[in-house]
């Protein structure tokens, strides 16, 4: 009786960790990449600054697993805050814009975005990763 015991354990165990990425904020700083998944929220201290990564609109990245004439592009949706203003952003992987303004001193940009796509089915939403960047503007 002590196998299934461990089996419904791990099993409650994880169930209750599933929903971590998206409830943990994470800590960025202006010039350093940091990676978001989607419903997860940046910070950005001392600026005022959020940033949470909604969801992937498109993807029309050339999946890994063949050879492409042109790389595709993902866009990916953001909510941009600051100051008590809150803005949609959309970004891009490979077409403009691939970076949006934040007041007159920041941008934030798209840096990447994994998995890249193959033949063998469709990306599931909540497996997307983002990796982002928010850096002085003119630099």
């Amino acid at each position: 009786m002590k196998a299934p015991y461990l089996v419904l354990t791990t099993v409650a165990a994880l169930a209750c960790s599933s929903g971590g990425a998206a409830d943990s904020p994470v800590a960025a700083s202006v010039g350093g990449p940091f990676v978001l998944a989607p419903g997860q929220t940046a910070t950005v201290p001392g600026h005022d600054l959020t940033i949470t990564f909604l969801a992937v609109q498109e993807d029309s990245r050339c999946p890994r697993d063949v050879v492409c004439v042109w790389s595709g592009n993902a866009r990916v949706q953001l909510e941009v805050a600051r100051e008590g203003v809150e803005l949609p952003v959309g970004l891009n992987t490979a077409v403009e814009p691939n970076a949006a303004p934040v007041g007159d001193d920041l941008l934030v940009v798209l840096e990447g975005l994994v998995p890249a796509p193959t033949t063998t089915g469709p990306i599931d939403p909540a497996d997307y990763r983002a990796t982002l960047e928010v850096r002085e503007a003119g630099r």
